[in-house]
């Protein structure tokens, strides 16, 4: 896999890779990412061509799916602790 470079954002870590033909995007926000591959072709073949792909609708949903994942991954973390907190309570003695 060969890293063909970044694209540029605010908020978002994004690293264009090529690997066996297919191009890959990967975008990252904190604790999750998403990668989105593509075909290589010859209208889809360089760090440029990506860089158009990923135009500002494309990037404002990937954001807005990170966020979902996040909120995802905080409730599930949250429910976690919450039935280990309860598991190590002390039995209640009558």
């Amino acid at each position: 896999m060969r890293i063909l470079g970044t694209l540029p954002h605010p908020l978002l870590k994004i690293t264009a890779f090529q690997h066996n033909h297919r191009l890959s995007l990967q975008i990252e926000k904190g604790l999750v990412q998403i990668t989105f591959r593509f075909r290589e072709s010859e209208d889809l073949k360089t760090l440029a061509d990506l860089q158009r792909l990923a135009d500002q609708t494309f990037l404002e949903h990937a954001l807005q799916t990170l966020q979902s994942m996040e909120r995802n991954k905080d409730l599930a973390l949250q429910r976690f602790l919450d039935d280990k907190a309860s598991e190590e309570e002390f039995p209640r003695i009558v």
